[in-house]
């Protein structure tokens, strides 16, 4: 995991110093984690085939379909849930609706071509990582990946607030929000024994605050609170009682 926050704050450095940042980085800085991981697989092996460390085996189409479903219904739960309770309560305002509805249309369209990249996160962090430390349990386990996880994401948050597309507050605000994502991501897997679900639910385009076209200075970080309670009971709900061998 180290290695992999190094190799991405590097790559970072020179968009940090002011650097035109190109668009296409985020999709190939995405294999980063996977690049790193076949490397240490090869580099220490630790038995079993490589597909099997990274989570890529699908446990058969039934398997497959059944946990893509719901990685999607559990993610859009997540994104709706905190951004709607936000509108009730006078925290933010929600997106347009023919605008909501026409990025649901397009979402089938979009979780597709996103997958094609977070499928390089998804198999080094919740596939090779996830297992290495599957001896720790689960919530340890999670919550060190998750922490790691968002770590990596500090630098690159930071590009768009240095060149002033985000927000300050968006760096806190990212940072929290990746490492409540890590944690139903994590569950998927464990309920599913294969990392494609968090593939899936990884490349869901929304989250509450993305669907809020506006909130209260309050009102973001309380967005982010119930998102984040929110992602701890789904995780919860979801984890298996019994973990696979």
């Amino acid at each position: 995991m180290a290695l992999t926050v190094g190799a991405v704050t590097l790559m970072c450095v020179p968009f940090l110093l002011g650097a035109p940042y190109p668009a296409w980085l985020t999709f190939v800085g995405r294999w980063v984690p996977l690049l790193v991981a076949v490397v240490l697989i090869r580099l220490v092996p630790v038995g079993g085939r490589t597909t099997q460390l990274l989570g890529l085996r699908t446990g058969g189409w039934r398997t497959l379909l059944t946990s893509l479903l719901a990685a999607v219904g559990v993610f859009l739960a997540l994104a709706f849930g905190p951004a709607l309770l936000a509108q009730a309560l006078g925290w933010g305002t929600m997106i347009e609706t023919d605008v909501l509805l026409g990025a649901l249309v397009q979402l089938p369209l979009w979780v597709a071509l996103l997958s094609l990249s977070t499928v390089g996160e998804e198999a080094a962090w919740r596939g090779y990582a996830q297992q290495l430390l599957r001896h720790r349990g689960f919530w340890s386990s999670t919550l060190l990946i998750g922490a790691a996880w968002a770590l990596l994401h500090v630098p690159q948050i930071s590009i768009f607030v240095v060149a002033g597309d985000l927000d300050p507050r968006d760096l806190a605000g990212g940072v929290l929000g990746v490492f409540f994502l890590a944690l139903p991501l994590a569950a998927l897997v464990e309920r599913f024994g294969t990392v494609w679900p968090a593939v899936v639910s990884h490349a869901v385009p929304f989250t509450a605050l993305t669907l809020l076209t506006s909130t209260t200075g309050l009102g973001y970080w309380a967005v982010l609170t119930v998102t984040g309670a929110a992602s701890v009971l789904a995780a919860a709900l979801l984890r298996p009682r019994v973990r696979s061998a």
